[in-house]
């Protein structure tokens, strides 16, 4: 519960400013450039907020725009029950791990592609590491309330030190190169997978904000 607290905090700061129940009424800018007419910001009634239907609230405050009548009726959705959008959204990100398997194995496809592997063999290699890396992170996460409020970074870092020390031999030992190239393409690996988890994470959130 502690941890996620400044999940929820980040997405709250994220869609809108300040607290609606410390006001009367909320600021509602759904502006985007998506080729559509800009809509002046139109501050709502908490209790209209609260009690009408999505659909009736962008009726009322004639918004108009495709986008953003669809931004607006999600941010109303949010404001009224935020914590369940996070929950619901951090559900989701499962998918964009789901979605990194095959991107991973592509990418070690074309790192190792004078090597007689066929695809399916780098999956269940990128399927094998990723397991030992949720199974340290659930390890860590059962740990972190024995723990200080201070420990918890380093934890965290000792972990992602051992996955990756653990992930590098595990691809000395599969792939069977030298450990001049191992390094090298562990090292580009690594860049590949930051770039393809972001663009992943980012999707499925954005999707899940659209379909929540």
């Amino acid at each position: 519960q502690r941890n996620l607290e400044p999940v929820f905090d980040s997405l709250h700061l994220f869609f809108v400013q300040g607290f609606p129940d410390q006001r009367d009424s909320i600021e509602m800018n759904a502006n985007i450039n998506f080729g559509v007419e800009q809509q002046d910001s139109l501050k709502v009634s908490i209790t209209d907020l609260y009690e009408m239907e999505p659909d009736s609230l962008i009726n009322k405050y004639g918004i108009t725009g495709f986008w953003n009548r669809i931004i607006t009726k999600q941010k109303a959705k949010f404001l009224v029950d935020q914590t369940s959008l996070a929950t619901y959204l951090i559900g989701k990100l499962t998918w964009a791990v789901f979605i990194l398997m095959p991107l991973l194995a592509l990418c070690l496809k074309l790192l190792y592609v004078r090597r007689d592997f066929y695809f399916v063999e780098h999956l269940i290699f990128a399927i094998h590491t990723h397991t030992l890396a949720f199974l340290s992170f659930i390890v860590v996460l059962l740990v972190l309330p024995l723990t200080g409020d201070g420990d918890a970074e380093s934890l965290l870092g000792f972990m992602f030190l051992l996955v990756g020390i653990y992930v590098l031999l595990a691809q000395k030992r599969f792939y069977m190169q030298r450990w001049g190239k191992t390094i090298a393409k562990f090292i580009i690996l690594q860049f590949f997978y930051i770039f393809l988890l972001t663009i992943t994470m980012l999707i499925t959130l954005l999707i899940g904000f659209f379909l929540f």
